[in-house]
């Protein structure tokens, strides 16, 4: 992802899946109220 860390890349991956979802729902960010993600590596 072109990042300095593990963890901002994770963080961009992460923003570019949830575009990437409400681009194809037909949704904009201002139409979500939430958002529930968690990490499974703990």
């Amino acid at each position: 992802m072109g990042q300095q860390s593990y963890e901002l890349a994770e963080s961009a991956m992460l923003n570019d899946a949830i575009i990437r979802s409400l681009s194809s729902a037909g949704k904009s960010p201002s139409q979500v109220n939430f958002v529930l993600s968690g990490d499974l590596l703990d």
